[in-house]
């Protein structure tokens, strides 16, 4: 992907913003997401006070979303979630977005942004998603030696239902 050559050849520590919103033909790219990347290349361009902002698709049991966001917790000290709640609760499909940080993130002052969207959106942090999802949730982040097994669903287009056979 041409985010990845970008941030190859981006100087350690003079960035204070990645955003990654990386598909490969409608595809999630899990290799962008592995704790081998994040550490090797967003980590590595980010400021100590940068910000990582990430969209994930995620959809069915969420194998990818999950083990993505363990490899964000892996890397940077302070992560927020943003999601609807159908998507959080594996009712359907949607958008996950990772806001990450080795400073301090506005937590509150995020949290009640989202609660007042009106998509209504939450914002969970690692307790809550530990809540949610149980404490596993950070014992398998994505590494590069260990992928993903089931075939990620591809992001649905405006419009487009998905299949329900």
């Amino acid at each position: 992907c041409d985010g990845a050559k970008g941030l190859a050849s981006t100087d350690d520590g003079g960035v204070d913003l990645v955003v990654q919103d990386a598909y490969r033909a409608g595809d999630p790219v899990p290799d962008m997401a592995t704790v081998e990347f994040l550490r090797g290349q967003v980590a590595r361009v980010l400021r100590p006070d940068g910000l990582y902002l990430a969209n994930m698709w995620g959809s069915g049991d969420l194998e990818f979303v999950l083990r993505a966001i363990a490899a964000v917790g892996e890397v940077f000290e302070h992560l927020l979630v943003f999601a609807e709640a159908g998507a959080f609760m594996r009712k359907r499909p949607g958008n996950f977005v990772v806001a990450a940080s080795n400073a301090r993130l506005a937590e509150h002052e995020l949290a009640e942004w989202a609660s007042n969207t009106d998509n209504h959106v939450h914002c969970l942090n690692r307790a809550q998603l530990s809540a949610v999802y149980g404490a596993e949730i950070w014992s398998n982040p994505l590494i590069e030696s260990a992928p993903i097994t089931a075939p990620v669903e591809p992001v649905l287009r405006w419009g487009h239902r998905a299949s329900t056979s």
